[in-house]
């Protein structure tokens, strides 16, 4: 005997919902971009880290964040995607990344934040979480410059000397606790006569006229760096300048200092 079963439409929709919940109950596939990011700033600015959160699963998902500071500084603030809540949630197309953007908002304070974020499937969060762990830095100046003979550094005037050069000198400081990286570059010189030679030299290089610039790589905290820019007037009556600059890559806009040296032979 065949026996016939008929289905009413409301057996079926209980089906198709089971099958539904029983694909939404597998983990969601959550990447992140970085596990750890280090930023530096100053004080008066927001500091901005970037990290790309990937739902590497076939459906849609909204995945929950929470943000755990493990150390914290006196005044400052937080927005994550615009938020200031602790806690949240994205919507991640299926296959598909979307970008985070924490600020950190020192309000002019300075000193060294570190905290988390966890990106989790609610259902699975142990299977599934990714934390991000962060540091940000904020500082009063990145560094400063000072000249090591204030009464004659920026110009010196002079007539024909036994020497056939002369240098000028600036102490490029860091007084943060934190290394610093510092560029540096020759700008705006010229040379009465031609013939004049400008040159670089630090505390660990003389450099050939022809290199314009380079980096100290790490002034160490609390430390200072020498930087010389060497006249080779050769005893000949003329006059020379230059304006170094000094920067931090990473916030070039907001940290470059110059410092302009001339120097003149006389008849």
């Amino acid at each position: 005997m065949q026996t016939l079963f008929n289905f009413s439409p409301f057996i079926l929709l209980l089906l198709a919902v089971a099958c539904n919940t029983s694909n939404n109950s597998n983990p969601i596939n959550i990447t992140v971009s970085e596990t750890s990011i280090e930023k530096m700033g100053l004080a008066d600015n927001s500091i901005i880290m970037q990290v790309e959160v990937t739902n590497g699963t076939n459906q849609a998902a909204t995945i929950h964040w929470d943000r755990i500071e493990q150390q914290t500084v006196l005044g400052w603030t937080y927005e994550l995607n615009g938020s200031t809540s602790n806690s949240g949630t994205l919507n991640i197309p299926a296959n598909t990344s979307i970008g985070v953007t924490l600020t950190v908002i020192p309000n002019g304070n300075i000193g060294v934040g570190m905290g988390s974020i966890e990106f989790y499937d609610p259902m699975h969060q142990q299977l599934t979480s990714k934390t991000v762990h962060y540091k940000s830095t904020a500082l009063k100046e990145y560094f400063r410059l000072n000249l090591a003979n204030p009464s004659n550094a920026t110009s010196y005037i002079s007539n024909s000397t036994p020497t056939e050069s002369y240098i000028h000198h600036v102490w490029v400081i860091n007084d943060n606790t934190t290394p610093i990286a510092v560029h540096w570059k020759r700008t705006e010189e010229s040379r009465i006569p031609s013939n004049w030679v400008l040159a670089a030299k630090t505390h660990e290089i003389c450099y050939t006229p022809p290199i314009l610039s380079d980096v100290f790589t790490s002034i160490p905290p609390m430390d200072s760096v020498p930087f010389k820019l060497i006249f080779g007037h050769h005893n000949q009556t003329g006059y020379g300048e230059a304006t170094p600059i000094f920067w931090v890559n990473t916030d070039s806009s907001n940290s470059v200092k110059s410092q302009l040296f001339t120097y003149k032979v006389l008849p």
